[in-house]
């Protein structure tokens, strides 16, 4: 007795396909979720589920080992067609979980009880959900905590997509700063990266041989300090107007001092 997918189940399964998570393997921060609640409502099984338009994926498992089932044979098909905890007092009981393998064994799955994990759009993904080898019923103070889990979960499953941005960004940021880089390493001209108090924070081969000075000892000076005294005052007047606002760019010929006094 399969329920009809949400009205919503087109992009539902779009969402559930951007966070990429139905079919991984299981993580520790979903796995203690699954823990947290099973030893929170006093059940021997908790479970994080993902379902897709087949299958109902077990992301995380405590109490249990479990991989997937149709999504035909799992009681959070039932949870994501509402809205609150959907509760199964006795599944044996119950015709439309009577026949499930994993209720009708003995010793097998009595009691469920699930809240649907909702994207921040509504669509609801999944469950979490604990189970119980023995009939019983909650009390509206399990039904909130079992909630509020549930709220944590949805949470951690919306920064998947935050860390994926973010790695990607990072990878993006990596990838733009060798090929700067490379190119300022391998420019034919004197380059330096200066701070708005005037040390170089970095420099190349070619300011090197410019200045006649080495990289350390350009790293542990200022252009104040090797900046013919007769140039300094324009040159410190301009990037003063930068700091301040008054210009974003400047352009400047100055003369610069070597080791030896020559210019």
């Amino acid at each position: 007795m399969v329920p009809s997918p949400p009205a919503d189940e087109a992009a539902r399964l779009r969402a559930l396909g951007r966070y990429a998570l139905a079919g991984t393997p299981p993580e520790e921060r979903f796995d203690r979720y699954a823990r947290l609640a099973a030893h929170l409502l006093g059940t021997p099984i908790g479970l994080v589920t993902l379902l897709d338009d087949e299958w109902g994926w077990v992301k995380a498992a405590h109490g249990i080992d479990a991989g997937r089932l149709a999504r035909g044979e799992v009681f959070c098909a039932h949870t994501i067609a509402g809205e609150g905890v959907f509760e199964v007092e006795d599944a044996r009981a119950d015709a439309r979980f009577a026949g499930f393998s994993y209720v009708a064994e003995e010793g097998g799955v009595r009691f469920y009880a699930g809240a649907p994990l909702r994207t921040p759009d509504g669509h609801r993904l999944g469950a979490l959900c604990v189970l119980d080898t023995s009939p019983r019923t909650f009390t509206a103070s399990e039904r909130t905590i079992l909630e509020d889990l549930t709220a944590l979960v949805a949470e951690e499953i919306e920064r998947t997509l935050l860390l994926r941005r973010v790695e990607a960004q990072a990878e993006a940021l990596y990838a733009s700063e060798a090929r700067f880089r490379t190119s300022f390493e391998n420019a034919p001209i004197g380059m330096a990266l200066v701070s708005p108090g005037g040390r170089f924070l970095r420099v190349n081969g070619a300011l090197c041989a410019l200045m006649g000075r080495d990289e350390a000892a350009l790293l542990a000076t200022d252009f104040q300090t090797i900046t013919h005294p007769d140039d300094l005052d324009a040159d410190l007047d301009r990037l003063r107007e930068v700091i301040e606002g008054a210009r974003e760019t400047y352009a400047v010929e100055k003369r610069y001092l070597r080791p030896d006094g020559a210019v």
